[in-house]
């Protein structure tokens, strides 16, 4: 089994829509891309499981708008089956956004060379794993 063009786009479209749904804050897409089993690595320890990303969603900080940019997005491996994926995201934060209003350009919050792993399943590609190393930080 291989990947073809159509598997490469729907690979990266789930990572894309993982870090729409984040910025959204809606926990429930979030966990529904992830495989029941899937794994979240941050930097305090996994969260193994829809419901545990599902809890790890409700930690941020209320109040706080953070965006994420996603760039140099490639696909290591794929076989059809599994993939594995490389990418940075760029995040950009506000803790006191004001509804309607544009946030003040502040320097990014962070840069994270990230890694993740995806699995072909009845339901399309799920993340299996999804980790991140901090290049870059503010402060």
């Amino acid at each position: 089994m291989s990947c073809d063009r159509e598997d490469r786009q729907l690979i990266e479209q789930a990572i894309l829509r993982l870090f729409s749904y984040i910025d959204a804050e809606d926990a429930d897409q979030v966990a529904g891309l992830f495989c029941t089993d899937g794994v979240w690595r941050r930097r305090d320890g996994e969260r193994v499981g829809q419901g545990a990303i599902i809890d790890e969603m409700g930690r941020r900080p209320p109040g706080r708008r953070i965006q994420h940019l996603i760039s140099n997005l490639i696909i290591v491996a794929c076989d059809g089956a599994t993939a594995e994926v490389t990418f940075r995201a760029l995040a950009l934060s506000d803790d006191h956004p004001v509804a309607g209003l544009a946030s003040p350009m502040a320097p990014p919050l962070a840069l994270d060379a990230y890694g993740a792993t995806l699995r072909n399943t009845a339901e399309g590609w799920r993340v299996t794993w999804l980790g991140a190393d901090r290049l870059f930080a503010r402060g």
